[in-house]
């Protein structure tokens, strides 16, 4: 640990068990104020989940969680034949750099709970996954993503992070 600022800070690296590197990157998160860097391996799927960009398969609540505190690299695959017992699968180690300047959400766990109504839904069209999802009303939506720059008809996936940050902090100041 080292003290910066007044506060206490470390660099978390590790091999985690595959089964709960999610929940990992969600602690992460949740205590990156303690961690300015990161270096995780990660079974490759997760990996491309982590660092994943709109538009693609595999963005989704994970990526934004991750990316709205890091800039998230994925650095090298490691071939399962260098571990032992060796895995069925091929891991990859992903670097976390905490990003000094925003934008951030005024609230992460609304954030959060947008991002996941957002994707409850995935081939939903935006508006009405977060209607059936937080149970609001579509012309409430409809005025927050308006304010956000999302297109009402948009899918999840093709909203970025910036708008995905507005427009729950367009829904925080409505309720």
């Amino acid at each position: 640990l080292v003290k910066k600022m007044g506060r206490q800070e470390a660099v978390l690296t590790g091999n985690l068990p595959y089964n709960i590197s999610s929940q990992i990157v969600f602690k992460l998160c949740d205590e990156h104020h303690v961690f300015p860097f990161a270096c995780l391996l990660f079974q490759k799927e997760v990996a491309q989940r982590i660092a994943a960009a709109p538009f693609s398969k595999s963005y989704g609540v994970l990526s934004l969680a991750a990316q709205h505190f890091y800039d998230v690299k994925m650095e090298m695959d490691i071939s399962p034949h260098l571990f032992k017992p060796q895995p069925k699968v091929v891991s990859t180690l992903v670097s976390f750099k905490r990003r000094e300047s925003g934008p951030f959400a005024k609230d992460y766990k609304a954030f959060l709970r947008v991002v996941k109504a957002g994707f409850s839904q995935r081939r939903k069209k935006i508006i009405n996954a977060l209607s059936s999802y937080l149970k609001m009303d579509k012309s409430e939506l409809l005025k927050a993503l308006e304010e956000a720059g999302i297109d009402p008809n948009s899918r999840a996936e093709q909203v970025g992070l910036e708008q995905f940050i507005k427009l729950s902090d367009s829904m925080s100041e409505k309720g």
